[in-house]
């Protein structure tokens, strides 16, 4: 048996415990130096709206209801009910300020760095080569995204319990007391793989990335006593996790493709996904190493993509893989890190083909752990005797990375740096030339419809585009452009309530009332808890003088948003339209309750109360 290779006990791994400490708290103050300038950052208008800004039962904070919602919906396509339910509990403390739902990412993210470093610190014996792999985890500028953007808090989530569940898979195989005691420890392993698998799915990977801490660097087959498991007992112990697994896969499938987010493979054929896919798997590996132009979005090139690329990367990662495994009897660990990095990536590298992106850095979160620890190991046996030299490699590395991670957390600061550098360093991206147009909408119309002109350009069928597009020709009062926007958008996605009730305010714009209505109607269907949907129909109806139809939209939108000024506004309008100033009254007061600083509401109410007057002296 190789030293290399051999099974670390308990008590070496538990020896110089201040510095651990000191590592741990180095690891945390410099993770917190570099992110904390999070706190000052909005939200992002991609995923962030439909995650907590635009989502009602979110931005209620916690309830029974949002509770039971949690654990039903399939919004977002996903199914990640303790995602959804740490959005509503930081909804409920810091309401809607985006600094305190950036904090919680940060907090999760140190905590499951150092969780990290504790795990295998603990799994191999030494310290520095575990804390530089956590350095590595926490202060890539790859890992920006799933940490500075507020939706991903699923990986955030999701990597704290994935360290948690290593930790207890690691006590389980450690313990030498009675069958109960291993039966309660192995309990606890299924009990957080369950609730990680329930922050992301992410986790469907970890049974086997068991398998290969068994060989390195827990060595449970080499054990110099008689508790040496057979390999079919190794895998066997794994048959219940692996049955948790299947069915978040089964549920998360089911869910995506409910909601529309896998593509068929018409679109994209397998010959493309598994093209896409090796190149992505070296494009990380690139990235790591020179983590330069990270964009929140690359666009996948369909069938446009390299064949000869995609057959160089395939033949260098099976290259890899055939070194990793050759090394394996003396450097374990290049055997563990290289098939950790390629089978945690499987959920994500575009097999199943999930969304339109190419690759992602957020993909890179848990993966790219198997290469640090190739790294890290190998530079340790280089550098054996040379430990100064070794140390002061790794805090360059470090620092290094740090800057890194500073440098690239500058374009997360809002929507427009965000996209602006999505658009600058890369190309053809319709997503980055939409999200920008509507960053600048009613800050620079002029570029916003330079982007948005832009993104159709790339892609005629981008809806959102044109639905953005006829919402600022309805505010320069372009009300013929607005309606052919949204005819098209109407044609492409009938269901698309967003289009549907744009198409209604431009057709009211244009004075086509009853076409209005009946859009607003289908608008207000395909969403019923859709406030302005039921406001705005409300005022069509107004118009066309069906009164009782329109309160009943005003108190729905009320009662959806009980602070909505217009909708009460609007209400007390029509009111005030059937000669009934005393509830015009009431309504244009509530709606100057709401927000003092309403002068037309003010207005509105003299007048009301001087008719009420007048029609009371009659």
């Amino acid at each position: 048996m190789s030293d290399s290779n051999k099974p670390v006990r308990e008590s070496s791994a538990a020896a110089p415990r201040p510095a651990l400490f000191k590592a741990m708290a180095a690891l945390t103050l410099l993770t917190l130096v570099v992110y904390a300038q999070v706190v000052s950052f909005d939200f992002v208008n991609f995923d962030d709206d439909a995650y907590i800004t635009d989502n009602r039962i979110v931005k209620a904070g916690v309830t029974v209801a949002g509770a039971r919602w949690a654990f039903t919906s399939t919004a977002a396509s996903n199914w990640h009910p303790l995602t959804w339910f740490s959005h509503m509990l930081d909804c409920q403390i810091y309401g809607l300020a985006a600094g305190g739902h950036h904090a919680t990412n940060v907090l999760l993210h140190i905590i499951a760095a150092n969780l990290l470093l504790l795990f295998l610190f603990r799994a191999t014996g030494n310290l520095w080569p575990a804390a530089f792999v956590a350095a590595g985890f926490a202060l890539h500028p790859l890992h920006v995204e799933s940490v500075a953007w507020v939706s991903e808090r699923k990986d955030v989530l999701s990597a704290l319990f994935w360290m948690l569940t290593m930790l207890a898979y690691l006590a389980y195989t450690r313990e030498q007391g009675s069958g109960s005691r291993r039966a309660m420890r192995y309990l606890f392993v299924l009990a957080l793989l369950a609730l990680g698998l329930m922050a992301k799915p992410m986790l469907v990977t970890l049974p086997g990335v068991f398998l290969l801490l068994d060989a390195w660097p827990l060595a449970r087959r080499q054990r110099p006593d008689a508790t040496t498991p057979s390999i079919r007992f190794l895998i066997a112990e794994k048959i219940p996790m692996l049955l948790l697994v299947a069915v978040s896969c089964l549920i998360t499938y089911r869910v995506q493709l409910e909601g529309g987010a896998i593509k068929s493979t018409a679109e994209f054929p397998l010959d493309i996904r598994f093209a896409n896919a090796a190149i992505a798997c070296v494009t990380y590996l690139w990235q790591t190493i020179y983590p330069a132009n990270l964009a929140v979005f690359y666009p996948h090139l369909g069938d446009t993509v390299n064949f000869t690329a995609a057959w160089a990367a395939a033949v260098l990662l099976a290259a890899g893989t055939v070194l990793a495994l050759i090394a394996y009897r003396r450097r374990p660990w290049a055997g563990t890190g290289w098939l950790w990095y390629l089978g945690t990536l499987v959920p994500v590298i575009g097999l199943v083909h999930i969304g339109s992106a190419a690759h992602a850095d957020r993909y890179t979160y848990i993966p790219q752990i198997g290469i640090l620890i190739i790294a890290t190991w190998s530079v340790r046996r280089w550098l054996e005797g040379w430990p100064r030299i070794a140390r002061a490699l790794a805090l360059a590395v470090v620092l290094l990375m740090a800057a890194g991670t500073w440098l690239q957390l500058q374009h997360w600061r809002n929507s427009a740096t965000l996209f602006q550098h999505a658009v600058d360093c890369t190309t053809d991206n319709d997503l980055a030339h939409n999200s920008l147009a509507v960053a600048l909408s009613g800050v620079d119309d002029e570029a916003a419809v330079f982007h948005y002109k832009e993104a159709l350009r790339l892609n005629p069928n981008h809806t959102k585009a044109m639905i953005s597009l006829s919402e600022l020709c309805l505010r320069h009062d372009q009300v013929a452009d607005a309606i052919l926007l949204c005819e098209r958008a109407v044609a492409l996605d009938r269901h698309n309530m967003k289009a549907q009730y744009n198409y209604g305010v431009a057709l009211a714009a244009n004075g086509q009332l009853a076409e209005a209505r009946e859009r607003l109607e289908l608008a207000v269907e395909l969403d019923p808890h859709s406030a302005n949907a039921h406001n705005y129909l409300g005022i069509v109806q107004a118009r066309l003088k069906e009164y009782e139809a329109a309160e009943r939209e005003f108190l729905k939108a009320i009662e959806l948003e009980p602070r909505f000024n217009d909708a009460m506004r609007n209400l007390g309008l029509t009111f005030e339209s059937q000669s009934r100033y005393e509830n015009a009254v009431k309504w244009f007061g509530e709606a100057l309750r709401i927000n003092p600083g309403d002068d037309a509401s003010r207005r509105l109410l003299k007048a009301a109360q001087a008719n009420l007057q007048q029609q009371q002296e009659e």
